[in-house]
Parts: structure tokens; sequence; C-alpha cells
């Protein structure tokens, strides 16, 4: 919707019963638009209520702990591991939209552009490594987790465990690709319309 009517204001010669903007305000109409693009690539709420909530159980585990120590230092690890990702995301998140004023709308598009490309292209370098890794990462800790609490070993159980990190990374994998290539087609579509 916002992008139609980035249109028409462009278009503005065509049709003279369209008021004029100012240079501002046609800035921040184009600054809030790029924003709202952005957001498809960043940690939406549903991730953060879902880390919160496992954050506040870790939390409550941890503090009525039944004395097994190693058990507790398992739960500081992933809440560490947790925070610090999240974190992470949503410092990203915050750097990426933010906006210097004393910085021209286009330059500040042209950068964000060039940030998501970079992003695509360290993300297509160490993909295999970062998929990996956050594999053995979950399922590690899922194996450890029922070590230390003695639960039995089922290798059902194990399987459909692993079969499920896969296909769950995979599908993570496939939509955040998708996400991207999306916001940075919008990006870029901005991005030539101030150049007209």
């Amino acid at each position: 919707m916002e992008k139609d009517n980035l249109k028409l204001i462009w278009k503005m010669g065509v049709n003279e019963d369209i008021n004029l903007y100012s240079d501002q305000e046609l800035n921040n109409m184009i600054i809030k638009c790029a924003r709202k693009s952005m957001r498809k690539i960043h940690p939406g709420w549903i991730l953060r209520t879902i880390v919160i909530l496992v954050v506040a159980l870790l939390l409550w585990q941890i503090s009525t702990a039944d004395g097994n120590i190693r058990i507790t230092i398992l739960r500081f690890i992933i809440l560490f591991i947790l925070i610090g990702s999240m974190g992470a995301m949503e410092w990203s998140a915050r750097k990426m939209n933010k906006y210097h004023f004393n910085m021209g709308v286009k330059e500040w598009l042209k950068s964000r552009i060039d940030k998501l490309e970079k992003s695509i292209q360290l993300q297509r370098k160490y993909d295999i490594a970062i998929y990996i890794g956050s594999f053995l990462l979950g399922f590690g800790t899922y194996f450890m987790y029922n070590y230390l609490m003695n639960v039995s070993f089922n290798l059902l159980t194990y399987i459909a465990i692993f079969f499920g990190f896969i296909l769950y990374l995979l599908g993570c994998r496939m939509i955040v690709r998708k996400h991207h290539q999306k916001v940075l087609r919008h990006l870029q579509e901005l991005y030539n319309k101030l150049r007209d």
C-alpha cells in the first residue's frame, strides 16, 4: 500500500490533483517503507515471545534446582546462548534500521542494500558451517540433557529428533533466504525510483 503511494508521488507531474510533499516528508515516507520491509529479516514477535518464555522457564528451573550441578551448568549454558543470540539479533536489527539524519536517504538506502548483499554473500559462504554448527549445538544439547538426567536411550526418539532438527534447519534456511532476497529486491526498487 505504502509502496503504491510512493509510486504515485513519484509520478506527481502526471496528475495535478496530488498534493505536493516536502522533501522531508518524502524522505520520511521512503525511510518508513524501507524499515517496514527490513522488519521481515529481523526476529518477529513470535520468536521473541518464545525466547522470553524459554528464558523464564530456564530461570525457574535454575532457581528450583534439585542439587544436580551438571544440569544447572547445562541450563546456564543454554540460557547464555539464548540471551546472546537474541541480543545479537536485536543489535543487528537496530543497527540495520538506524538512520543518521546527516546522511541522505539515497545514500542510506544504498548502504542498507550493500549490507544486505554482504549478509547474503556471507550466508552463502558459511551456510553449511552455520547449519551444521546449529544442528550439532541443538542435537548435542538434547543428547547431553538426556544423558545428565539419566533418561533411558530410545533409538526411535533420537532418530525422530535428529530428522526433526534437520527439517527445522532446512525450513529456516529456506525462509531466511527467501526473506532476504525479497527485502533486497524491495530496497533496490526504492533505490532505483530515487535514482530516476
